[in-house]
């Protein structure tokens, strides 16, 4: 029996559950691997045969009704409506520097094939969210397992760390997915998108960035991984979740969390200056003084949430990116 027999002989479900274990196997391979070859050769196999099922005539290699746009990417570069490439499973996309320079630079993002179906979450304007104008900066609903074996985490891993307060999820996206303030972007509404075309991606630890101008040495710390979808359009998704936008503008959420961070420095000093006094060395005897613990004038270490990392900031990386 011929290969277009055998998948002939499949219900669509079969054909479907069996094209996306190969997609699968693509993903966790590396790109030099040899046995991509091979995968990517059965992906095409099964793709042939769903878009024939989808309407497609193999043969002629054109569509049978011209008006009805194909779900998704094949194997070769297709023409957009305004003549450009989309990028396809042959034909993963390069960063620009300032995608680039979004990725922490200790270690190189991992280019990732996802199929049609896969999920992303972020924080954006609600504004740009109604209008559908969202960026390429995205997080996984589900983890994505790395090449060292390590797991990115999912909206579920990070919901549930927060109690499900929806201020608290956005707030820690601000700061571990690094979205200055600079940018003007509000983060107000939860936003989550299904894929209807397979797409590469970049996953990667997010960059530290400048926290404002007006606090040159403060950095938003970053450190969660995102990932960037370089040749994704308004086309290629459809928005499956929506949140409540939250109230209050750019600036009120500055300044609340700049509060809450003082907050909890403060409550960081006091526990430090009410901690008992240690007991005297040997060396001191017991009539000498005792040494004593920080006092309420030590400053404490500052707060994660607050976005006053270690780093550097790197100048002006991903400047004006909008989420």
């Amino acid at each position: 029996m011929s290969v277009d027999n055998e998948q002939s002989q499949k219900s669509n479900e079969q054909l479907a559950a069996e094209r996306e274990k190969v997609a699968q196997e693509l993903r966790s391979l590396p790109q030099n691997d040899p046995r991509r070859k091979e995968l990517q050769g059965r992906y095409d196999e099964l793709e042939k045969e769903r878009s024939a099922r989808d309407g497609k005539d193999p043969a002629a290699g054109k569509d049978k009704d011209k008006d009805k746009q194909n779900p998704r990417h094949e194997s070769k570069p297709e023409e957009g409506k305004s003549g450009e490439k989309r990028a396809t499973t042959a034909d993963p996309p390069k960063l620009t520097d300032s995608q680039r320079q979004s990725f922490r630079p200790e270690k190189e993002p991992e280019l990732r094939h996802f199929p049609a179906g896969t999920r992303f979450y972020k924080h954006a304007d609600s504004s740009r969210v109604e209008k559908g104008q969202l960026s390429e900066y995205w997080s996984p609903v589900e983890p994505v397992t790395m090449k060292d074996g390590s797991k990115t985490e999912g909206l579920k891993d990070v919901s549930e760390r927060h109690g499900g307060d929806p201020n608290a999820l956005r707030d820690h996206q601000r700061f571990r997915s690094a979205v200055s303030y600079d940018w003007q972007t509000k983060m107000d509404q939860r936003v989550v998108i299904e894929t209807t075309h397979d797409q590469w991606g970049y996953v990667g630890k997010a960059n530290n960035q400048p926290y404002h101008e007006g606090a040159p040495n403060v950095t938003m710390m970053g450190g969660d991984h995102q990932v960037v979808l370089p040749s994704m359009k308004q086309g290629d998704y459809k928005v499956v979740d929506k949140g409540t936008p939250m109230a209050g503008s750019l600036a009120e959420q500055k300044q609340q969390n700049e509060a809450s961070a003082a907050q909890r420095l403060q409550h960081g000093n006091q526990a430090t200056a009410a901690a008992p006094p240690p007991r005297p060395s040997p060396s001191e005897g017991a009539g000498g003084p005792p040494r004593r613990g920080p006092t309420a004038s030590s400053p404490a270490p500052p707060s994660r949430d607050a976005g006053s990392g270690p780093d550097k900031p790197d100048p002006n990386p991903g400047k004006g990116r909008s989420r």
